[in-house]
């Protein structure tokens, strides 16, 4: 049996983004977004021992049962959200339009991405650190070198103050904007749930 853990987190302002001359160009400016929440978020990433449960095959260069799966595309990771769904019994999220748009259903009751507003309102859990739950990196996340560069079981960290683990360092997670470079500069005053929901250069997919 395959289980896994949510974690029910309150809504709020949350300040998201990188000030001017720290991180990259389409990371600023710092801006104030709101997130109308509550929001449930799996404890974890998604492990490898889920993921082939769910979706039959485990693309990860790293193999372990307990550790976040990876070499997922974007569009895999919707298809397993709506997987996961219907394993559960639950309606799922996704749609996938003609013009390669996966559209979220809003009345589903499934599991989705996080937007990546949610995502560092998330990875912040209410406090303002440095990471994500700590200024002291050794506590909450896996450095390059510290994890010898390779991805390593979840949950061997301290969560952060809403009891989620890993949200710094281990793997990169997919949020469920598409990327578009200037996205933060276009936002003014505190957007609330903001998602980029346009696909860029046309990306075409099927289901």
């Amino acid at each position: 049996e395959v289980t896994f853990h949510e974690r029910l987190c309150p809504g709020g302002v949350s300040w998201i983004g990188a000030p001017l001359g720290v991180g990259r160009d389409w990371e600023t400016p710092a801006h104030q977004v709101k997130i109308s929440g509550p929001l449930w978020c799996a404890e974890t990433a998604v492990t490898q021992v889920l993921w082939m449960e769910i979706m039959g095959d485990n693309p990860s260069s790293y193999l372990e049962d307990e550790n976040p799966v990876e070499s997922v595309s974007w569009y895999s990771a919707v298809q397993f959200c709506n997987r996961l769904s219907k394993r559960l019994g639950l309606s799922p999220v996704y749609r996938f339009s003609e013009d390669g748009r996966a559209l979220r259903q809003t009345t589903a009751s499934g599991f989705r991405l996080p937007t990546e507003a949610e995502w560092e309102h998330l990875a912040r859990g209410g406090l303002d650190r440095s990471y994500a739950g700590s200024n002291r990196p050794e506590q909450v996340c896996w450095s390059i070198e510290e994890s010898e560069y390779h991805p390593h079981t979840v949950a061997a960290k301290n969560p952060n103050a809403w009891g989620l683990f890993d949200f710094s360092g281990n793997v990169w997670e997919w949020c469920e904007d598409y990327f578009v470079e200037d996205a933060y500069r276009k936002r003014l005053g505190i957007f609330t749930d903001p998602c980029v929901q346009s696909p860029p250069h046309g990306i075409k997919v099927s289901s």
